[in-house]
């Protein structure tokens, strides 16, 4: 089968469950956006060989059903590794002015409060280049006062983008 048709796609699924290096497969269904991958991508979220990979491939698939697996991942997530990757790829993925005002923001305020500190900054300012939200911009307010540097220069710079397209002298 010719690669992007879906003869291919049904041909990796096919082979998904009974491959011993999953990750090539899973990189590959990152070109396909139907229900079937995107769930299929999403049973592999909680794999630790293939876990992180499926989640940038549902980032880059995008889409409802990709966001909502990966902050249903990100929600249930104890450990801090796991949750630094999956707030990145829920972030890459959420942050899409195609997707659903509703589905955006929830899953945006998801990375605000469940991701790593740089996550969660990201997420605010993600979510302020969309919409104007009150806990979004205290989130980067707060950071600005923080005694870490970094997140006093992250906040500077999202601030500064902020300014920037919102047009605030």
């Amino acid at each position: 089968a010719s690669l992007g048709t879906p003869a291919a796609e049904k041909s990796l699924l096919n082979a998904l469950p009974k491959a011993e290096g999953k990750g090539t497969l899973v990189n590959a269904l990152a070109q396909f956006r139907s229900p079937a991958t995107v769930q299929a991508l999403a049973a592999l979220l909680p794999d630790p060989e293939v876990g992180q990979l499926a989640a940038r491939s549902l980032a880059t698939i995008g889409g409802p059903a990709a966001v909502q697996a990966l902050a249903g991942e990100l929600a249930t997530g104890k450990d801090a590794a796991r949750r630094q990757w999956l707030s990145e790829a829920l972030l890459a993925g959420a942050d899409d002015a195609k997707l659903a005002a509703d589905v955006r923001a929830t899953s945006l305020r998801l990375v605000m409060t469940q991701g790593t500190p740089t996550a969660q900054l990201a997420g605010a300012g993600a979510l302020l280049r969309h919409q104007a939200d009150p806990a979004a911009l205290a989130k980067i307010l707060g950071a600005a006062q923080s005694p870490k540097a970094s997140e006093r220069t992250q906040a500077a710079t999202l601030l500064g983008e902020l300014v920037q397209r919102r047009g605030i002298t």
